[in-house]
């Protein structure tokens, strides 16, 4: 045992010889005691050897701790073996691959990728240089960088990364020339042929483009189209970019709570990219195009996408946009930039202000009936193969009684489940099915039950003939307009003076119940003296659909008027709606969405309205087809809502 140690251990080898030329006469029990030192044998052991006398013993231990002393060399010395194969196998390797790929290079059938690539660096920041001059940040960055790739061999995860960030700063389009703008009378065309109606709009949009006309050095100020859900927000965007010669990119903000979203993550994360924006401009290979941030009033309100959005959107900002990836000056100045929003009363006033607001309304019945003609229908067709025409009146039947929304996205579902049942009716009939349905020649109202189901709506007017002390409002939500009916009675029973409130209102609408209950008080005084029904009286004020959450101020005189009909017992116009905040003092103040509240007016088959005098603008902007058969009056305070609810001019033209 002690032979084979020696063998395998060097050092035990030339100490022994050592141990054997002090000693001539082997004493066996100054051998044990040198072995003991030796071996590193634990206190407890060398304990025992040197208490032990017996000769015969201590050599007993003496072998134990050889053999074990044996046994960690044999694991050692097989591990060692192990190593050694594998990195001599590796290095071997390697040596034949290196050795494989210089013969190639030398007879010309491969080459050297690293240099390839260095080369191709090399010429794109020449161009940098040119465009950019050797003092950009730009070009310094891309050299400081290719000068580590060249030090890096190709297998480091290092070299990966900076070959990574390399192909994304020369992939940026600084040196492509500015191109030339199209004409306003082109652009003008193509928002025609892309889009029915919305003439306010293509006015606004071809009034900012304008500007880009007479001046291409001026930067871009941001677009927001704002409007309810399926009013073509989106494809609008895609047009503007068509109408410039522009290519187009849509981002979507919906939900968005981290600025590496839009600006990147920095370096040092792994798998670190470049943020959307650069993305987009990498994509498109231009720093004019036309890039669509969609949905920016759903962003998380954390997270710092707002300030993200303000560097981009910031016409100060933008010239110097640093993406935290690339970390190099970008100009965004010459990038369009289209917002979308479905409410843009809740976007952060601060990047509101950097913003072109264009409200994109929803469409007319007469409108609807000619996109789904010459829009919808032939594409439907196409898509099924099926020439069943849709009579009009159908289409006019599912507009008022199917989708009464203000986009087209739901009217667009309709029709195409119409033309999916029309072709299963022509596969069952060829196809020989039992019971197949009925395929008409052409689509009819009376069809419409089997094609789509029972009709979605009846009406939206709770009451045909209004009774007293209910009146209707016009409200408005981020999906269009609609009708609001204020409800009041008197409790049976109840001889105090009291005002409860129902409905799921929020805290402005609250604020406007006390306001109108105050001036309903007032105009009872003014008009009938000695009527004393709130003195003795305790009223309930109701808003129907309590499930549906209800806020803001322009409800203000329809409580008024509902508050007043009911202490005159005496009830409205039955084809009146209404809409306008009320100030303490009578006065009317202006509202916003009236169009929407216009056409919610249409669909219910509402004739008079009744809004603020600081509206009427809005009004006379207004297409024929939307104030076409509607009686207007704007009312500067109550008394003017008075006389056109109830039918009283002697009361209008008297002083409060």
């Amino acid at each position: 045992m002690l032979k084979k140690l020696s063998e395998e251990d060097e050092v035990l080898r030339d100490g022994l010889t050592s141990f054997y030329r002090t000693q001539p006469d082997l004493d066996l029990l100054k051998l044990c005691d040198w072995l003991a030192g030796f071996l590193s044998l634990s206190n407890e052991d060398l304990l025992l050897i040197l208490e032990e006398e017996s000769t015969k013993k201590r050599v007993e231990v003496i072998m134990l701790a050889m053999v074990k002393k044996g046994e960690e060399q044999n694991v050692r010395k097989q591990i060692r073996e192990r190593i050694e194969s594998r990195v001599g196998e590796g290095n071997r390797k390697y040596v034949l691959e290196q050795m494989l790929k210089e013969i190639k290079m030398e007879l010309g059938v491969e080459v050297d990728e690293k240099q390839e690539e260095i080369s191709k660096f090399e010429k794109a920041l020449e161009g940098f240089k040119e465009e950019l001059t050797e003092e950009s940040e730009v070009y310094k960055k891309g050299v400081k960088e290719l000068q580590k790739l060249k030090n890096m061999r190709p297998e480091s995860q290092e070299y990966s990364t900076c070959l990574t960030y390399l192909n994304t700063l020369t992939s940026l389009p600084f040196t492509h020339p500015p191109s030339p703008p199209i004409g306003l009378l082109e652009s003008s065309k193509i928002l025609d042929s892309t889009h029915f109606g919305m003439k306010s709009v293509k006015s606004e949009i071809l009034t900012i483009l304008a500007q880009k006309t007479l001046n291409t050095s001026t930067p871009n100020k941001s677009i927001l189209l704002t409007g309810p859900p399926g009013v073509g927000k989106t494809s609008l965007g895609s047009s503007i970019a068509s109408s410039l010669g522009k290519k187009f990119s849509r981002i979507s903000l919906a939900g968005t709570s981290s600025t590496s979203t839009l600006k990147g993550h920095r370096r040092t994360y792994v798998g670190s990219l470049p943020g959307k924006v650069i993305d987009a401009i990498i994509s498109q290979d231009s720093l004019e195009g036309v890039i669509m941030l969609d949905e920016v009033d759903k962003i998380s309100q954390t997270g710092g996408v707002e300030n993200a959005l303000l560097e981009i959107l910031d016409p100060s900002q933008n010239t110097h946009f640093k993406d935290d990836y690339l970390d190099v000056p970008v100009d965004l100045s010459r990038v369009l930039f289209v917002l979308t929003s479905n409410d843009h009363s809740i976007i952060p006033p601060p990047l509101l202000d950097r913003m072109d607001v264009i409200h994109v309304s929803g469409y007319t019945l007469d409108e609807k009936v000619k996109i789904v003609n010459e829009h919808i229908i032939p594409k439907a067709r196409e898509g099924t193969g099926i020439e069943v025409d849709i009579e009009e009146e159908a289409i006019e039947f599912i507009v008022k009684w199917y989708s009464r929304e203000p986009g087209l996205r739901n009217l667009s579902r309709l029709i195409d489940k119409i033309y999916r049942k029309l072709t299963y009716a022509q596969v069952a009939l060829s196809q020989n099915i039992p019971n197949p349905p009925s395929l008409p020649s052409s689509v009819t109202s009376s069809h419409l039950p089997d094609l789509i189901g029972r009709p979605l709506y009846d009406s939206t007017r709770l009451y045909s003939s209004t009774p007293h002390g209910v009146v209707a409002g016009l409200a408005w939500s981020s999906i269009g307009g609609s009708l609001l009916y204020i409800e009041c009675k008197k409790i049976p029973g109840r001889e105090t003076s009291a005002l409860k409130v129902t409905g799921k209102l929020g805290e402005v609408m609250r604020e406007s119940v006390d306001i109108a209950y105050t001036n309903a008080l007032r105009v009872l005084e003014e008009y009938q003296s000695g009527n004393d029904f709130f003195n003795d009286s305790e009223v309930h004020l109701h808003v129907p659909e309590g499930a549906t959450p209800k806020d803001g101020p322009s409800a203000g005189i329809t409580m008024t008027t509902a508050l007043v009909g009911l202490a005159l017992d005496r009830p409205v116009r039955d084809d009146l709606a209404m809409t306008g905040e009320i100030s303490l003092t009578g006065k009317v103040l202006k509202i916003g969405g009236l169009k929407e509240k216009v056409m919610a007016a249409r669909r219910a088959g509402i004739n008079c309205i009744v809004c603020p005098e600081g509206n009427r603008g809005d009004w006379e902007d207004f297409d024929d087809e939307i104030t076409e058969g509607i009686e207007i009056h704007f009312a500067e305070d109550y008394r003017k809502v008075f006389e056109v609810a109830f039918m009283e001019e002697d009361y209008a033209t008297s002083g409060y």
